[in-house]
């Protein structure tokens, strides 16, 4: 089976039933599930947390379940696409030496001027970096691609859980950064928990991705109650003497008076030089006019880009 469009293929069962567009993090599991990898193997190729894998694992698999009217498990799921996939959809192309979307391995493209603004907002001891735009502006790709191009010894990434009632609480994220990624065991109170991470990020170079944050921020953007100590995770993320460095993305802006020392930057919208090149890499010619007014009416969107290439 082609991996892409079996992934393709199961995105569009899961979008089409829930009317929800997946996550980078879904995506990841999704590809990674269909090439056979256990949840570990997944973390080893993609830096997924194991502990978010084997959470959204399951309800990726109920969703294609409802969708295909079969049961769907992580151990049949390879075989029940490749039994539902149209025929034409079976062949194998050459796709290794052409760019990828939703994985990963990130094709970016016209944002070399926001990684070297991150970079000289780095340079001037900003700690903590929130890249604000609207949705499908590129804000996670960004992101991504920025912590995974500077070296960073390691990268932890945190993925809010669209809904309110679904965020996890900030003491199992810190417990699982702890034993799974520093081999450390978190105290029996959250603040010994968090004195242990800020003592492993003294020594250590670490980017750290919270994404898309504004469903755990309230309408005046603070924290919501129910996740209120995230304030404190953000003060130890903030403390200037700590090697790494957090990029937050959020539609909102964050403004919780509990919290010092977070850098706010504004992402603009792709220009249409850099939809050119996008499509170009895809090997896909569309005349100057017809680009033009594609970009003008989706407004430079890079969720818009990535959409239309389908």
């Amino acid at each position: 089976m082609n991996i892409d469009n079996g992934l393709k293929f199961a995105q569009g069962l899961i979008e089409n039933h829930t009317t929800k567009p997946l996550s980078d993090s879904q995506m990841t599991v999704l590809r990674g599930s269909l090439e056979d990898k256990s949840y570990k193997e997944i973390y080893d190729a993609y830096k997924i947390s194991v502990y978010y894998s084997r959470e959204i694992g399951p309800l990726l698999w109920e969703k294609l379940s409802a969708a295909l009217g079969v049961k769907v498990t992580k151990r049949n799921l390879r075989s029940v696409i490749e039994r539902h996939l149209p025929p034409e959809k079976q062949q194998i192309f050459n796709v290794e030496n052409l760019p990828r979307c939703n994985d990963e391995i990130i094709y970016i493209v016209g944002r070399d001027e926001a990684i070297s603004d991150i970079n000289t907002l780095v340079s001037q001891r900003n700690k903590i970096i929130l890249i604000q735009a609207a949705g499908g502006v590129g804000k996670s790709t960004l992101a991504k691609e920025y912590l995974n191009t500077q070296g960073f010894e390691l990268v932890l990434q945190l993925e809010m859980a669209k809904d309110k009632e679904n965020i996890t609480a900030v003491e199992s994220v810190v417990e699982e950064w702890l034993k799974q990624d520093f081999q450390e065991e978190p105290g029996r109170e959250f603040g010994i928990t968090l004195i242990r991470l800020r003592r492993q990020l003294q020594t250590r170079k670490v980017g750290i991705l919270i994404d898309n944050l504004e469903p755990a921020l309230d309408q005046q953007g603070r924290f919501i109650e129910k996740h209120s100590l995230y304030v404190e995770l953000l003060r130890v993320l903030a403390d200037s003497s700590v090697q790494s460095i957090t990029l937050i993305t959020s539609r909102e802006r964050l403004s919780d008076e509990r919290v010092n020392g977070i850098c706010p930057y504004p992402l603009s919208v792709l220009d249409v030089t850099a939809w050119e090149e996008f499509f170009t890499s895809f090997k896909i010619r569309i005349d100057a006019d017809t680009l033009s007014a594609m970009h003008k009416g989706y407004g430079g969107n890079a969720k818009a880009m990535d959409i239309l290439l389908g």
